[in-house]
């Protein structure tokens, strides 16, 4: 018989027994649980690891990510603090015929960085790339700063046709140079190589060789950070004022004010008068038909002239064939002398050959003056235009890459020579990530 004792024991005793199994089963669920997720993060470190290495990863959601075309997933890698080390991208970047290629990007936290790149290669039609190709595109962008470009962009070689250019009259084809005959206060000396086509301007490549070997050149010195500027790095701005010449087709439109700044081209700073001043000398040049190899060749001639020996055997010769040499020791070298010896002007390269009567170079270029071939009117500097006015009110219009702005752009490289469609897409994957994650991050804040 069950008495009231017995009654109560056994109801607190299949008390016991049901709170003990929600206990097990919270415990298993929490186990579960924590199984699931061990493995999850296990999961991530085999995929993200080499991309971004982070303690912990976990997936985002936003509605950024459920509206994009190009990214499907994006990660936050933390620290076992819980900081933030930077995200990683899921994308597929497509072409004009469906093919596509599959990469995980990193980047550091705050956009600026690649920090490691994946190609998944799961495409059902892949954009044709060999994992070796990835290694070397990847070796120029990992651990640099984001976006990217090509290489043949910072060389300044335009490839498209321009519209109805304002042609400057009297230009031959060719390829022209010329380069300051004295070192800036930094040790550069600043030079332009212009490449002309059908008498429009396609190309031209502003830079600066250093007289101290050392050094390296204004272009690469701005990349690593070893030269300074305001504003962008030099080789973007550099960049800038090239292509915008090549739209203007003239210097003088180039609209400088007095201190040699402009304000009418975008993400430009710096000082343009040498640039301005070489291009013109170039185009002069063209008029005359002294092109790079006669320029050279004249180099030569005023070192022979000074030293009976020319860039070659006085070793002043760069890898990239330059003559690295300053003639501010010879102040009065080029000048033109009034009777009383005071210097009237300064004579350039051609016009000091001009000078001697011409000469016949061996395979170096050959050149006698023909007073009819230059006498053009110089582009100089238009009426209006000091002060950063531009006498037709010209508005300069720089490229893109993939939607980012010239200016915007932190490292070039030169991508694959015999796989630019690869090369150019690979550099999608990259930007696009970029794009994405400043948006994001503008979305959050």
């Amino acid at each position: 018989m069950m008495t009231r004792d017995n009654i109560k024991r056994v109801a607190a005793e299949a008390l016991m027994l049901v709170i003990l199994s929600v206990a097990l089963l919270l415990l298993g669920t929490w186990l579960s649980s924590f199984k699931k997720n061990d493995r999850l993060q296990f999961s991530y470190d085999g995929r993200f690891m080499n991309v971004l290495p982070a303690d912990t990863y976990t997936e985002i959601n936003s509605s950024l990510v459920d509206n994009s075309n190009e990214v499907s997933h994006v990660y936050e890698a933390l620290t076992a603090d819980g900081n933030t080390l930077g995200y990683i991208i899921d994308l597929e970047v497509f072409d004009d015929t469906g093919r596509s290629l599959h990469f995980l990007t990193g980047i550091t936290y705050d956009g600026a960085s690649l920090t490691g790149i994946r190609h998944i290669a799961d495409e059902a039609n892949p954009i044709p790339i060999t994992e070796e190709e990835i290694s070397i595109l990847a070796a120029s962008t990992v651990g640099r700063q984001i976006p990217v470009a090509l290489q043949q962009n910072d060389q300044n070689v335009i490839s498209e046709a321009i519209s109805e250019p304002q042609r400057l009259s009297g230009l031959q084809d060719g390829v022209y140079y010329a380069q300051a005959l004295e070192k800036d206060r930094n040790g550069y000396i600043d030079y332009v190589e212009m490449e002309i086509s059908d008498g429009i301007i396609v190309r031209v490549q502003w830079d600066a060789m250093n007289v101290d070997r050392t050094t390296r050149n204004r272009r690469e010195a701005s990349l690593t950070g070893d030269y300074s500027t305001s504003g962008e790095p030099w080789a973007n701005q550099s960049y800038n004022i090239c292509r915008a010449l090549m739209q203007l087709q003239n210097p003088g439109l180039l609209a400088m004010k007095s201190d040699g700044t402009t304000e009418i081209v975008e993400g430009v700073t710096v000082n343009i008068r040498p640039f301005v001043e070489l291009a013109e000398e170039c185009i002069a040049n063209s008029r005359a038909g002294f092109d790079k190899d006669a320029y050279m060749a004249g180099l030569n001639m005023v070192l022979i002239d000074l030293f009976t020996s020319d860039a070659e055997t006085l070793g002043i010769l760069d890898a990239t064939g330059h003559v690295v040499y300053s003639f501010d020791e010879y102040p009065n070298l080029f000048a033109r002398l009034d009777e009383a010896g005071n210097a009237i002007s300064y004579m350039n390269i051609r016009e000091y050959v001009e000078e001697a009567g011409g000469f016949e170079g061996n395979g170096e270029g050959s050149y006698f003056p023909n007073p009819d071939s230059h006498d053009q009117q110089t582009p100089g500097i238009p009426d209006g235009s000091e002060d950063g006015v531009s006498p037709n009110g010209d508005n300069i219009i720089t490229e893109n890459v993939d939607g980012l702005p010239q200016s915007e752009i932190r490292n070039r490289i030169e991508g694959l020579p015999d796989n630019e469609e690869a090369s150019s897409y690979y550099i999608t994957a990259i930007n696009t990530s970029y794009s994405f994650l400043k948006n994001y991050l503008n979305w959050v804040a």
